[in-house]
């Protein structure tokens, strides 16, 4: 996996939104998530941070072990060792005809999202 510069997003801060912003980054996964007020804290930011810890070393591993799941830009059949993420980002990204990390960032999104329903609703990932 390639290590690029985190681009600036400034845009983030231009959301009009009753929510508060606060911004999860974890390697190269950079979220920006809405919640309601006084929901966001220590315990909250680290049991994300885990999950999501967890969930990228399972992949970063797995792509070590198979290549050309990073490499390909067209729809590509996981191994039976892939994590339950790969599997997922392989079958999303082959609706849509391409190579499955182009569907790592919605991956991690959607797993922010699912940890964050318990809490609240209204959430939204980015």
């Amino acid at each position: 996996m390639t290590v690029r510069k985190q681009e600036p997003r400034d845009y983030r801060c231009h959301v009009r939104s009753a929510l508060t912003l606060q911004r999860l980054v974890v390697g190269e996964t950079d979220l920006a998530i809405h919640l309601p007020p006084g929901l966001w804290d220590a315990a909250l930011e680290k049991e994300l941070r885990d999950r999501l810890v967890e969930q990228r070393s399972l992949l970063l591993r797995y792509l070590a072990a198979d290549p050309a799941f990073a490499a390909t830009h067209q729809p590509y059949l996981p191994g039976s060792s892939a994590p339950p993420t790969a599997q997922h980002m392989a079958a999303v990204a082959a609706v849509a005809g391409v190579g499955p990390m182009a569907a790592v960032a919605g991956m991690f999104a959607a797993l922010a999202g699912e940890a964050l329903a318990k809490y609240s609703r209204d959430v939204i990932i980015e």
